[in-house]
């Protein structure tokens, strides 16, 4: 009876102290992966910090504390945007839509005032209703690519600079 409480009694420890330990494993690991979620955070933030790409409003932008001049429609930005495909696209879609919209709207007023002119017809001026709804709708579609390819560069700048940093520690 006592070889039978002994056995029990071990069984009891052996088991108890096998699944503290493989707690304690668990605790260890969980900590562990908190600790490298921290570090990839506060990469991502360095990243975030120093190589996005943050618009004034006022025809520059800045990128690492350091204020640039964007350029005639964002031309400043092509090295930028060199490595993001999609940044790229949505700025050639920018300056295509923003240049469709001011072609438009000289043109509207030149031919206006053509109208004007040869007809002496003041009523003309009704030209200028749809010629600058359509000038409205290009420069909005333009504004709203230069704004995809600001967030796209800044998306993409942070995966790349992650998947360098991984692939450095995987050859450590």
């Amino acid at each position: 009876m006592i070889k039978k409480a002994v056995i029990l009694g071990l069984l009891t420890f052996f088991l108890f102290s096998n699944s503290y330990s493989q707690n304690t494993i668990d605790s260890i690991k969980n900590n562990t992966a908190i600790l490298e979620n921290k570090n990839l955070i506060d990469s991502i933030k360095t990243i975030y910090d120093r190589e996005a790409i943050y618009i004034n409003g006022n025809g520059k932008y800045f990128q690492n504390g350091n204020k640039y001049q964007i350029g005639f429609l964002g031309s400043n930005l092509k090295k930028e945007f060199q490595n993001s495909e999609e940044a790229t696209y949505n700025i050639h879609e920018y300056r295509s839509h923003f240049v469709k919209g001011l072609t438009v709207d000289i043109l509207g007023c030149v031919g206006t005032i053509a109208l004007i002119s040869a007809t002496l017809n003041p009523a003309c001026i009704l030209i200028l209703i749809p010629t600058t709804i359509l000038t409205i709708s290009e420069l909005n579609q333009s504004i709203t690519h230069f704004n995809k390819s600001i967030w796209a560069y800044n998306r993409d700048i942070v995966i790349q600079r992650i998947k360098e940093r991984k692939a450095k520690i995987k050859q450590q």
